[in-house]
């Protein structure tokens, strides 16, 4: 069964931290190695500036737009890759959505922008944390999450805050709708399902911290723990999928066919089916960041090593593999053209054989730094929590109190963090009313 929780309005104030709990208390350290001192650095991701793409591309027309880790928001001609306009913004931009001719735009500054077609800023939200998620619109609203453990639900016309959703952890994951409802999971391993006006409808919670949903027949959510959680929409769980993996799983990257298509940090892409058994695993020879690229028969793909995949839907054969000249780490389609976002500092666009068209290049020609390291969970005794505790507090680098209130079958986790120290250390302590 889901775990329940009232989360709408606003988060009780803090009240201290203990270690032990007569309700049962699961205590856990996630090792992320923060470094947001001089904010060249994600406080999940781990990302420094530079010319890296970590932006989905996203097209309209004859535009593509993307965000860039220097600091830029793109607008790049679809047929011959010349660059329409630029607009700047404080730090990182980690994705970017489209939507009634408007560019909505995620930062590390901790800011949601809005930006007309033509490159004018029309408003920005400013949120309490680096915002490290593709934003989401649907019904009039801009749901954003990141850093400071909050989901945002944003006016899409006037930028301001309709409700928002407090968990004791942040956010991998980028939200994901179906009607009514946006889904969303976060590094506590929380899984949410929530109403468009901010009810909570349930929450279902993974043996590990999960990600973005992708949505199919069931609602699938990755975990860091390896597995792949298939639940239904009133939240009870279908299935879990152990890949193997001993570090993380990326997120679903597609579904089709009644099998859910899904990367892992072992290289490999795998096809599991609806009924939560193994189709098949291609393994690759490097990391495959995420977006998986349908067609009717084949899935398509670039991988961190430069490559370009196309494999079979149903068994998984290799069909073409060759260079692509560019380490990918994201990918869109639109007609008969592809379009690869790059940690080598360019935006690739090819043909639907992986055949270069063009190439754009970010302002800046040196990569971003990368910490891979930084997201592998470690489960810590109590007396190792408590001495972690302890270290945060005397360096004033742990700046989050944690409330839990349980009374009325009602449970609020609530993490207020500050960025500006260093700290290798988030706190995961979340009660559950059952």
């Amino acid at each position: 069964m889901p775990h329940y929780l009232d989360a709408t309005g606003p988060a009780p104030e803090a009240s201290g931290i203990s270690i032990t709990d007569s309700m049962g208390v699961e205590l856990a350290v996630l090792d992320f190695q923060l470094q947001a001192q001089d904010k060249t650095q994600s406080p999940v991701f781990g990302v420094g500036v530079g010319g890296t793409i970590v932006s989905q591309p996203k097209i309209k027309g004859g535009t593509v737009y993307f965000g860039a880790c220097d600091k830029n928001i793109y607008a790049v001609d679809v047929q011959t890759g010349k660059e329409k306009w630029r607009f700047s913004l404080q730090d990182i931009v980690f994705d970017v959505a489209l939507a009634n001719d408007t560019v909505y735009a995620a930062s590390y500054d901790r800011c949601l922008y809005a930006i007309s077609e033509a490159g004018k800023l029309r408003w920005r939200f400013e949120a309490k944390g680096m915002i490290t998620c593709t934003p989401l619109v649907a019904g009039g609203i801009v749901f954003i999450v990141g850093g400071d453990c909050t989901l945002y639900a944003v006016d899409e016309e006037t930028g301001r805050v309709k409700w928002s959703i407090v968990d004791g952890m942040p956010s991998f994951g980028c939200p994901a709708v179906e009607g009514d409802t946006v889904y969303i999971g976060f590094l506590s391993g929380n899984c949410y399902a929530i109403s468009l006006n901010g009810s909570v409808k349930w929450v279902f919670t993974a043996a590990g911290p999960t990600g973005s949903a992708t949505i199919g027949r069931y609602i699938y959510f990755p975990s860091f723990n390896g597995k792949v959680y298939a639940l239904n929409r009133d939240g009870s769980l279908v299935w879990a999928y152990t890949t193997g993996v001993k570090n993380l799983v990326w997120k679903p990257g597609a579904v089709g066919n009644d099998t859910v298509y899904i990367t892992g940090a072992d290289q490999d892409v795998y096809a599991i089916s609806e009924g939560g058994d193994l189709r098949w695993k291609f393994p690759t020879d490097s990391l495959v960041f995420g977006t998986l690229l349908l067609s009717p028969t084949s899935l398509s793909f670039g991988s961190f090593e430069g490559m370009f995949y196309t494999i079979d839907r149903e068994s998984g054969a290799l069909r073409t593999k060759k260079p692509l000249g560019g380490k990918v780490i994201c990918a869109s389609r639109a007609g008969d053209r592809l379009f690869f976002s790059c940690y080598d500092c360019k935006l690739l666009c090819t043909d639907l054989e992986g055949n270069v068209l063009w190439s754009f290049p970010t302002s800046l020609s040196y990569v971003s730094s990368f910490n891979f390291q930084s997201i592998r969970p470690q489960t810590l005794t109590s007396s190792q929590l408590q001495a972690g505790q302890d270290n945060q507090r005397e360096t004033e680098a742990y700046k989050g109190k944690v409330r839990q209130e349980a009374a009325g079958g009602s449970v609020y986790s609530a993490l207020n963090i500050g960025y500006a120290s260093s700290f290798n250390q988030y706190t995961k302590r979340t009660k559950y009313v059952h």
